[in-house]
């Protein structure tokens, strides 16, 4: 990674404050506090301030007066996930322990960078779940929303320096299978 993101710190705090759990009910982690990523501008266009039914996911606008400022999306705290669903949750066999202690002991934020599709998959999985408040909020349809969420997804891998061939594959396999599975789950709701 050539140079650390402004973000580094909500990342770093999205790996520690999240457990992993022994597998219950589906939900292998479980934010231990809110979780806080930006939304980049290309992707503030045409979005709403939210708080969907039970407070889980909020969209945020910049503060009053603020300029250049990020939206943030937050996952509330005990909001709970089953990672990057169907692939690993880090990339090259490292694991949440290995990347804080990288990143703690080590000093390298580099780190961050084997980290990337986990903490990218909160975002998405929450926009995914709440993608039908979010259309109705937004004007959007369905489909739209979870596009929204697929690029938020990509783009939060690349700020955190995921590395490019594995960073693509990750970011294909939510496009292409993303939709399909949403559409299943949706049926069993």
């Amino acid at each position: 990674m050539s140079t650390v993101s402004p973000h580094y710190r909500q990342y770093v705090a999205c790996l520690q404050n999240c457990v992993q759990d022994k597998v219950t009910f589906g939900w292998e982690y479980t934010a231990t506090e809110p979780l806080v990523f930006p939304i980049p501008p290309h992707l503030a266009e045409g979005i709403k301030p939210i708080m969907v039914p039970q407070g889980w996911l909020s969209i945020m606008p910049p503060a009053r007066g603020s300029t250049g400022e990020p939206w943030w999306l937050m996952v509330a705290e005990k909001y709970s996930t089953d990672g990057c669903t169907g692939a690993p949750d880090f990339f090259r066999g490292w694991s949440l322990s290995r990347v804080l202690y990288e990143i703690q002991h080590a000093n390298t934020p580099e780190a961050l960078a084997h980290a990337a599709p986990f903490v990218a998959h909160w975002g998405h999985d929450a926009v995914y779940q709440f993608a039908r408040p979010l259309a109705q909020l937004w004007g959007w349809r369905i489909n739209e929303v979870l596009t929204w969420g697929d690029h938020l997804f990509g783009w939060t891998m690349q700020d955190c320096g995921g590395l490019t061939p594995d960073r693509q594959i990750y970011y294909r396999g939510v496009r292409t299978f993303g939709r399909p599975f949403n559409f299943i789950t949706r049926q069993f709701r």
